[in-house]
């Protein structure tokens, strides 16, 4: 497996959480063989991903969530799907900079954008994906989006 975060399956759940950031998981037969990569490698290629998957946010790296969204759609295969959290106390899509920090350091200033979850079905058919499903696992709003 990759050192590029933890992945975990969660319970009673067929989905997977990644800590590290933007993340691909397509979790095979064990989970042991789970392939994590970063979406943004331009090696991998493209659609042949059974699962992208975006948590804490990471559809909205870059402050462009259109984007990123559009890119999972390149990686997805024919009946492939995207995995996305959306925030369940944003309306729209919010666009700006942000920092974080630490108790001890202060990080550079980026752009985010924060997208509601009334936002996601507008994203994904902009990228040429439906919205399959919502789910609440914990906190987190999860939606489920297929190519079509």
């Amino acid at each position: 497996m990759s050192d590029v975060g933890s992945v975990f399956p969660t319970e009673g759940s067929e989905y997977f959480l990644c800590t590290d950031g933007w993340t691909l998981v397509a979790p095979t037969r064990r989970f042991d063989d789970a392939v994590v990569t970063m979406c943004n490698d331009p090696t991998i290629e493209l659609g042949c991903w059974q699962t992208v998957l975006l948590i804490d946010g990471n559809v909205g790296l870059g402050g462009d969530p259109q984007r990123i969204l559009g890119r999972a759609a390149e990686l997805l295969a024919c009946g492939g799907r995207c995995v996305a959290e959306f925030d369940a106390e944003v309306i729209g899509i919010r666009a700006g900079w942000i920092t974080l920090e630490s108790a001890r350091q202060v990080g550079p200033w980026f752009r985010w954008a924060s997208v509601g979850l009334d936002s996601a079905a507008m994203l994904a058919r902009e990228v040429g994906l439906r919205m399959t499903g919502v789910h609440l696992i914990g906190e987190r709003v999860i939606a489920d989006m297929a190519v079509f």
